[in-house]
């Protein structure tokens, strides 16, 4: 009887800690595309920078006259 618990008891405990180590993966993937969400607004809004100054911005690399 004794050697029935036990074994149940270990099962519960590796099912547990399977379902702690699933959500902490998803976890993770999460943090990980939203990091990359943001890197790449903040890219995006570079190159809309970049694009602006190209159109306003006085043009220095042409020879002097």
């Amino acid at each position: 009887m004794a050697d029935g618990m036990i074994s149940l008891l270990i099962v519960s405990l590796s099912a547990i800690m399977i379902s702690a180590l699933v959500q902490m993966k998803q976890s993770s993937e999460t943090a990980i595309r939203n990091t990359v969400l943001e890197y790449d607004d903040e890219y995006e809004n570079r190159i809309r920078e970049i694009g602006d100054c190209e159109i306003t911005c006085p043009d220095y690399s042409a020879e002097p006259e």
